[in-house]
């Protein structure tokens, strides 16, 4: 059965047409009807074609819902800038894509200098962006005119000093999910390190005294040990190559909180981040279903396992 439209011609039935396509041959015909309908009008409703819309494509889009998400690479298509560096030179900064890391229009703007991220964007829509306006606590990206790398990818490092951060625009509190790309740097005395940071703990966690789903004891990460201080009861998995660890966390007992991306040196127990770090994406949802597609989108890009 067909759709008359009152023009003496007739359409397919409405079930067949695709909405986009329905639409736009609607309007032209409701011109039709209530104006003279010329032969050229009619053309060029015979003439429309339906445009399917471009669907983003990357990670963010495969598995969607994350709360913040930061990378050096683009976790989805849609994203432009990722940071926002700062030339040792003359500290002049300057925004770059994920492309512009590698192909050196990053290492043209620092020239034979140092380069420290100021701003590391946050790709999930959100807009929750991390920063650190303090420049002895900005990771470096840049090192004496060369690209860092961990694994031949672009990394940040987290020097020694233990004092590089980056704090969140808006702090987190229901955290349940969260995937990082890193390399732990060994120091002396200091085994155990904070990843993520709440601005009223020294670490990821649940309440005053919950159960800790930040701190990395650097033997036990290493070695693949599915565990996060001994609690078994939340949900933790480290694929590795020599140094280079995927941690994939998945707090399934409470909600934890997230407001930094490490902690400096100044607040509590002084375990901070030493390292290098090249991606965290973090929902406040529980994402065990999609815990091994996640995985697998970041090790085809890290080659880490």
């Amino acid at each position: 059965m067909g759709l008359g439209l009152g023009l003496g011609i007739w359409w397919p039935t409405q079930t067949s047409i695709i909405p986009g396509l329905l639409k736009a041959l609607c309007a032209r015909a409701t011109y039709c009807e209530n104006k003279t309908c010329t032969t050229a009008t009619l053309e060029e409703i015979a003439a429309v074609r339906y445009t399917a819309p471009v669907l983003p494509i990357g990670l963010l889009a495969d598995y969607p819902g994350a709360s913040a998400a930061y990378s050096l690479r683009n976790l989805i298509d849609t994203t432009t800038n990722v940071v926002r560096v700062r030339r040792s030179s003359d500290n002049t900064e300057q925004d770059f894509t994920s492309a512009e890391i590698t192909d050196g229009t990053l290492t043209t703007f620092t020239g034979a200098n140092d380069g420290f991220v100021t701003t590391w964007y946050d790709q999930s829509g959100n807009v929750n962006n991390a920063s650190q306006a303090t420049a002895s606590n900005q990771p470096k990206l840049v090192s004496n005119g060369v690209v860092i790398l961990d694994n031949g990818k672009p990394c940040l490092d987290y020097d020694s000093a233990g004092s590089d951060n980056f704090n969140l625009a808006t702090g987190l509190t229901s955290v349940r999910s969260t995937f990082s790309v890193i390399s732990f740097g060994d120091e002396s005395g200091n085994l155990t390190q904070f990843l993520y940071g709440d601005v009223n703990e020294y670490d990821y966690a649940s309440g005053d005294n919950g159960l800790i789903l930040g701190e990395f004891t650097l033997d036990s990460v290493k070695n693949g040990n599915n565990k996060i201080n001994s609690v078994t009861s939340d949900f933790l998995t480290t694929t590795r190559t020599s140094t280079q660890c995927l941690v994939s966390m998945i707090h399934t007992s409470s909600n934890g909180s997230i407001s930094k991306i490490s902690k400096d040196r100044n607040v509590n127990y002084n375990r901070s981040l030493s390292g290098k770090l090249q991606e965290v994406i973090i929902y406040e949802t529980d994402q065990t279903s999609n815990l091994e597609g996640i995985n697998n989108n970041i090790n085809t890009e890290y080659n880490i396992y």
